[in-house]
């Protein structure tokens, strides 16, 4: 049931440390998975996933499921057949918290696939099983990309910014990822201020680092801003030039 590997001898330490029964074992798992999921540290995932789908209880073997399908699909850079496959597995048997999470990821794997009708009933089947929720307001920001997609940018603002009451009280990656998405949409209508104000809220996290499209968005910011600044520099220009041969005409 537990990793051979030494690197992890600390790791497995601090989890038994004080455990006495499988609750105490399997929530203390799931606060590391989730930890180690918003750093994007995917071998713990895996550890953490492994040891969960082992313990003889089924909800909270499906979550360990869960960790193990965030491990396979690695930001959609590993194996998207297999996380699928265990997503599903979790959507059937975990309890709804994770089986809303689960099928708020089937529909981001759809969309890396650019099947974007199956995302669109994904999303909408996520925020059902969690009415008010960190994957129901993910789900919500699937629903905005989805938008965004199709070219409809002021709609997909609207339903963002009805969740940002939300989101402020939201786990900090959920925040993060949410006005992340938020600062595209307003750069896409051109209010490229505003857009770098959030995307500068974004990258003071520490989490950042670990994000590199939050950082892709300050910089497209900060681009559409430049040239922004060029254009109205050079149209001050030409009506200052159109406005002198005024002048001149009526000397």
């Amino acid at each position: 049931m537990f990793s051979p590997l030494p690197k992890y001898a600390g790791f497995y330490q601090e989890l038994l440390s004080g455990t006495v029964n499988y609750s105490q074992l399997a929530n203390r798992l799931i606060q590391l998975g989730e930890r180690a999921h918003s750093f994007r540290q995917f071998d713990m995932v895996r550890e953490v996933g492994l040891i969960l789908s082992n313990i003889p209880v089924k909800h909270y073997r499906a979550i360990g499921w869960y960790f193990l399908a965030v491990a396979a699909n690695s930001v959609g850079n590993g194996d998207q057949d297999e996380a699928k496959r265990l997503f599903e597995l979790v959507a059937d048997n975990a309890p709804d918290s994770y089986k809303a999470k689960a099928t708020l990821s089937l529909g981001a794997l759809a969309v890396h696939r650019n099947d974007f009708d199956s995302a669109s009933l994904y999303f909408p089947e996520a925020i059902k099983a969690e009415k008010i929720g960190t994957a129901s307001l993910q789900a919500i920001r699937g629903v905005s990309l989805l938008k965004s997609i199709e070219g409809f940018h002021k709609s997909a603002i609207a339903d963002l910014e009805s969740i940002l009451p939300l989101v402020k009280l939201a786990p900090l990656k959920v925040r993060l990822d949410c006005l992340n998405s938020y600062a595209v949409e307003l750069s896409e209508v051109g209010r490229l201020q505003e857009a770098e104000n959030v995307s500068t809220l974004v990258i003071a996290s520490p989490l950042a680092r670990f994000y590199p499209e939050w950082q892709e968005t300050l910089r497209s910011c900060g681009r559409g801003l430049s040239k922004k600044t060029k254009q109205t520099r050079e149209q001050n220009q030409k009506f200052r030039r159109t406005r002198f041969r005024l002048q001149e005409s009526r000397l």
